[in-house]
């Protein structure tokens, strides 16, 4: 079993609220295949086989679009996801943190236009300042 990647389904799937449409349409994406490996993985993650630490200690070099979402999904796990990339890779934490300054500084402006029509052409020109992707 790929844990890296069954870890990265298990997110995709699992970050959304219990019982939701959300979470329902994500389970109904995923192939057969990949639903019983998920399955398989979850009985082994809450029975304790697989060691949760260990998983979330696999910290690699992650994108903007990556840090991003992970920052707009307010859980304690990528929380501590978040700390540890930042120890690793203060560097990179810095640039991420300009570039995210750099939006929210662009999506103010835009926003402080007077005229409705204006602002809302600068909106549709600038969406990538209005979104984020969800890992």
């Amino acid at each position: 079993m790929d844990y890296k990647r069954m870890r990265q389904l298990y997110r995709h799937v699992y970050d959304t609220p219990q019982n939701s449409e959300a979470r329902a349409q994500r389970l109904a994406e995923l192939s057969d295949k990949d639903s019983e490996e998920l399955f398989h993985f979850t009985v082994e993650l809450m029975s304790g086989r697989i060691d949760k630490t260990k998983l979330s200690q696999e910290v690699e070099v992650m994108d903007f679009d990556t840090w991003e979402a992970l920052r707009h999904t307010r859980l304690a796990e990528n929380d501590k996801m978040l700390a540890e990339f930042s120890r690793r890779y203060p560097g990179a934490t810095a640039e991420y943190l300009q570039k995210e300054s750099e939006k929210r500084k662009k999506q103010k402006d835009i926003l402080a236009i007077k005229d409705r029509d204006e602002r809302l052409k600068a909106i549709a020109d600038n969406m990538d300042a209005f979104t984020y992707s969800r890992g």
